[in-house]
């Protein structure tokens, strides 16, 4: 059998806490771990151009069709949207017929309880 040159390692204490065993002989190799994230935030209706590119290598036409639902969808916010606002106007003016009513009603009431 051939003699075994690598010594058994000690174990170093520190404070009570046990580190790791020191190997004697043995090169020291240190590990130096990086880590690199990438965040990339877009915020609209339509993607960034380099995405409707890597879309459109995916499926072809896709920006095209991303372009009509993006148009699509603004088009029906629209119409909500003055739909909403003829609402509120409407409901305004009935509101104020309303409101002249009772104040006619309630001067002609006066006017009749004083004579």
């Amino acid at each position: 059998m051939s003699e075994n040159n690598h010594k058994p390692p000690k174990k170093q204490e520190t404070q009570g806490r046990e580190l790791r065993p020191d190997y004697e002989g043995c090169e020291k190799i240190e590990e130096v771990v990086a880590t690199l994230r990438k965040l990339h935030i877009h915020i609209g209706p339509l993607p960034d151009p380099d995405t409707l590119k890597e879309y459109n290598e995916i499926l072809p036409d896709a920006a095209e069709r991303i372009f009509r639902m993006a148009e699509k969808s603004q088009e029906h916010y629209h119409t909500r949207e003055k739909y909403i606002i003829e609402n509120e106007i409407k409901k305004t003016n009935k509101g104020q017929n309303f409101a002249l009513i009772i104040s006619i009603l309630g001067l002609a009431g006066a006017v009749i309880c004083a004579a």
